[in-house]
C-alpha cells in the first residue's frame, strides 16, 4: 500500500465498526493460524496458503498504518483464543 492508502486504512481502522470488519476479513483470511504443510501440492492447500498470505499482507499493512490498531487485534484475537 502507498502512504495515501496507508491513511486510509489507518481511518478505517480508527472507526469501530471498521476495525471489527478489518478484523472479521483477518480471521476469514486465516491471518492467526498456523501449522499448514508449505511443501503439499493440493489445491486446496494452494488457496489456504494464498489467503493466509493475504492475511498476512494485510496484518502487515495494518502495522505501518496504525501500529497501536495492530496491537489491539492482537489483544482482540488473543481474547478470543482465552
Amino acid at each position: 500500500m502507498d502512504k495515501d492508502e496507508l491513511r486510509e486504512l489507518s481511518n478505517v481502522l480508527n472507526s469501530e465498526h471498521g476495525l471489527n470488519t478489518i478484523f472479521v476479513l483477518l480471521k476469514k483470511l486465516g491471518a492467526f493460524e498456523r501449522g499448514l504443510n508449505r511443501t503439499s501440492s493440493t489445491k486446496e492447500d494452494y488457496l489456504t496458503i494464498g489467503k493466509r498470505e493475504q492475511g498476512a499482507w494485510l496484518l502487515d499493512c495494518i502495522f505501518k498504518a496504525n501500529k497501536n490498531k495492530y496491537m489491539q487485534i492482537l489483544e482482540m484475537i488473543q481474547k478470543e483464543k482465552e
